[in-house]
């Protein structure tokens, strides 16, 4: 054996490869990043708003294995239910282990994260993927959803359930949470307990009790903020089945002149309950008689009335109270033979007339004695209604004669259609009389526009025009129409007050509210300037911040992440979107991806950027065209 070949068996293994034949052999670099893994904290489960129980725990080991220390790990959300994370980035310790603690947000579901490694040589990023997920909290509010204010028959079912919802303190639904349900009044409830379902939420039929009127259904959950909640309901009547005679049959009076009391009918259904809106029409049937009003509609206790004067000769008089489909009453009174006293108008109403506006003259009627000469007797009632059909009079319709015999009908009001109407008056045991005719027009509108917010506003952006619509002549019904003069417009009914619509045009724009009138009101417009901007560019975020430090030449440990997003912060999913980057501040150069392309999620990563040159703090910005560039934290 040679001299030589002993001593190189004599040296250790490293200066034998350099030494003794093995010069071009190269060994793996130590420290060099090979593979990330999720140690501890993956799957985890927890309530909105709390901390994870465990940390995430990750370990960047290299080619062999070994831990590799003092490298960044970024941790970066890629979706689901929002969250936050600290710290964002970690350096890995001496067993190359990482740690991030999660803090659920206020949203129940599914989150993904990754966390990952940039390699030294910045060729390539290592990830690994974790997922985690938040469950509500426990039960706190129970709340109504709907079903509130309906109505039905008596007897009837409401048309649609009534539903709650449990929650926990964050508005996420609950399942499971028992509630109980109760009607009252003589009603029912599908069922007496329901569970809430995976959205929270229980529900129930309810059926109303016999009697009309409001009726009310609870919903309770011990312990429950809300709790319980009431439902009410309104009964109405079923169909009418009967009419009743109340008062004023049997009476007797002068002839010609009117019977003391008015003649009352009522309507009820088959339960009993008063029926109201239903038209009565009172038909003199013998005597020669007249009755004032003639045609009438029920009131809210299923009431309606006339007053009856009787015909010129002595003997019967019949009147017949009929409601179509439901049934007839009859009325019988005695003519007595004499001279009647009489009623005159001595001042008569104006001969036109505004729809709900009192008249512009009060009408005043004289007692009269049979001879025609003026009767001056105080305190006699005289009640004035309508002649003819088809409106309505409003105001104090019995007035006392005073001393002189006089009653005076101040502030009386016609509504109804347009068209000609007279007045009747009456009193006890005294002949009727009727007015001349007045001819009632619709009713003048205003509308003014009361508020179009926001103003400016930005091109597209929903505007809400609110107006109000008034009349002197009462509460108009109907539909406004809100307009600008760049074509946009919506719609929405007097009772609304109010409708949205996007003016597109940008620059000083007019909005026009148009009420179109009703059958007893006429129409009115009222106009606003509005100033219409165009809307801000579409603006780039910084999802992912580069490292606040890298070694010069050497590639960041985290890969910047761009999202597309629109002027309000929300994400834009735009492909195809080419974002460029540059240093923004600080002296060298920057190699790596100067440009990137947006996936279907609107984002663009950056790998294997590093800044070359002289040592300090340095910003990126990232452009994109149309889109307002942001500039990065100091690296």
């Amino acid at each position: 054996m040679s001299t030589t070949r002993t001593a190189c068996r004599l040296l250790p293994a490293v200066a034998l490869l350099l030494s003794c034949g093995g010069g071009d052999l190269v060994l793996p670099s130590g420290n060099e990043p090979a593979a990330v893994t999720i140690l501890e904290g993956d799957a985890q489960s927890g309530r909105v708003g709390a901390a994870l129980a465990d940390p995430v725990v990750a370990r960047v080991t290299d080619a062999q294995g070994r831990p590799v220390t003092s490298v960044p790990v970024a941790f970066v959300f890629m979706g689901g239910i929002d969250a936050t994370v600290a710290p964002d980035t970690a350096t890995t310790d001496a067993d190359g282990r990482a740690s991030f603690q999660v803090v659920l947000g206020t949203e129940v579901g599914q989150g993904n994260a990754e966390v990952r490694v940039s390699t030294a040589a910045g060729g390539r990023t290592l990830a690994a993927p974790l997922g985690f997920s938040a469950v509500s909290t426990d039960a706190n509010e129970l709340v109504a959803i709907s079903g509130d204010g309906q109505s039905a028959p008596v007897g009837g079912a409401l048309p649609d359930p009534l539903v709650v919802q449990v929650t926990d303190g964050f508005g996420n639904p609950i399942a499971g949470v028992d509630v109980g349900w109760a009607a009252a009044e003589g009603g029912s409830v599908s069922e007496a307990t329901v569970p809430t379902g995976p959205d929270g939420f229980a529900s129930v039929q309810v059926t109303l009790g016999p009697n009309a009127g409001i009726q009310h259904t609870t919903a309770s959950a011990p312990g429950l903020a809300g709790s319980p909640v009431t439902f009410a309901h309104t009964a109405l009547p079923g169909a009418p089945t009967t009419l009743e005679r109340i008062s004023g049959d049997g009476q007797s009076a002068v002839v010609g002149t009117s019977v003391p009391d008015p003649l009352v009918v009522r309507a009820r259904d088959a339960a009993g309950n008063p029926v109201a809106g239903l038209g009565v029409t009172w038909v003199v049937t013998t005597g020669g008689g007249s009755v004032l009003p003639q045609n009438g509609t029920t009131g809210p206790e299923g009431l309606a009335s006339t007053r009856w004067t009787l015909g010129q000769s002595p003997g019967g008089n019949t009147v017949t109270a009929v409601i179509s489909g439901v049934g007839t009453v009859g009325f019988t009174a005695t003519g007595n033979a004499g001279a009647p006293p009489g009623l005159s108008v001595e001042t008569q109403p104006p001969t036109t007339a505004i729809r709900g506006v009192a008249f512009g003259r009060a009408p005043v009627v004289q007692l009269r004695e049979p001879d025609g000469s003026v009767r001056a007797l105080a305190d006699v009632p005289v009640s004035v209604d309508l002649a003819t059909a088809g409106g309505t009079l409003r105001g104090t319709l019995t007035r006392n004669t005073g001393p002189d015999g006089r009653a005076e009908f101040r502030e009386l009001m016609l509504e109804g259609p347009p068209g000609s109407y007279t007045l009747g008056f009456a009193a006890p045991g005294y002949a009727g009389t009727t007015s001349s005719a007045i001819a009632l027009a619709r009713a003048p509108t205003t509308i003014e526009i009361t508020a179009d917010g926001p103003d400016p506003s930005v091109a597209g952006a929903a505007v809400r025009v609110a107006f109000r619509v008034r009349s002197a002549g009462g509460t108009p019904a109907g539909t406004v129409r809100v307009s600008a003069d760049d074509g946009t417009s919506c719609s929405a009914t007097t009772t609304d007050g109010a409708c949205t619509l996007a003016l597109t045009g940008v620059g000083s724009r007019t909005i026009t509210a148009a009420y179109s009138g009703a059958t007893e009101f006429e129409g009115s417009s009222d106009t606003e300037s509005h100033e219409v901007r165009a809307p801000p560019p579409p603006v780039l975020a910084l999802v992912v911040q580069p490292p606040s430090s890298a070694t010069i030449g050497a590639a960041f440990g985290v890969d910047p992440v761009v999202q597309l997003r629109d002027a309000g912060g929300n994400d834009l999913p735009a492909a195809g979107v080419t974002v460029s980057v540059e240093l923004a501040s600080g002296d060298g150069s920057l190699a790596g991806t100067a440009a990137s392309t947006t996936g279907a999620d609107g984002r663009a990563a950056f790998p294997g950027l590093s800044i070359g040159g002289a040592t300090g703090r340095h910003t990126l910005r990232f452009r994109a065209e149309g889109y307002t560039p942001v500039t990065s934290n100091p690296i």
